[in-house]
Formats: structure tokens, C-alpha cells, sequence
């Protein structure tokens, strides 16, 4: 899945604007860096529910990662509105 399509996906899990998001994405360095390390995140704990072995304590803190990545995401996005 490429970048675009998942920034399309999590937009609409947000409930973004695609293309303010994209300018951001294309132009935000802190931004992309965010996004991709929230992609990678998202991909770990979508292989922990196929992969039962990982501790739950491991998911507990991925999961906070994520919120935290979003939130840091979200005030980036606000600040430039």
C-alpha cells in the first residue's frame, strides 16, 4: 500500500482534509517523519494480533506510541490551520 492510500486511510479514521494533509506530508519534514514511524507502529501491532507471542505489556506501549505520534501529528496539523 503506498503512502498515499494510507494517508487517504488514516484520514478518514481522523477525519482529515486529504489534501492539506498531503501538502504536510510532502512538505513537513517532522510531519513525514511522524506518519512513517506511526505506519510502522500501526504495522507492528496489526502483526501482534497474528502473532499472539508478543507480550501484552509490548502492545500496552506501542499503543501509547501511537496515541502519542497522532497527537504530536494533530498539532502539527492544527497549528497550520
Amino acid at each position: 500500500m503506498g503512502n498515499d492510500r494510507k494517508l487517504k486511510d488514516r484520514e478518514e479514521r481522523m477525519g482529515l482534509n486529504h489534501a492539506y494533509s498531503q501538502e504536510l506530508l510532502e512538505r513537513n519534514h517532522k510531519y513525514q517523519k511522524l506518519f512513517e514511524t506511526h505506519e510502522e507502529v500501526e504495522k507492528d501491532l496489526y502483526e501482534s494480533k497474528k502473532s499472539p507471542s508478543m507480550p501484552i505489556e509490548e502492545i500496552q506501549r506501542l499503543k501509547k506510541f501511537k496515541l502519542y505520534l497522532q497527537d504530536n501529528m494533530r498539532a502539527i496539523e492544527q497549528a497550520r490551520v
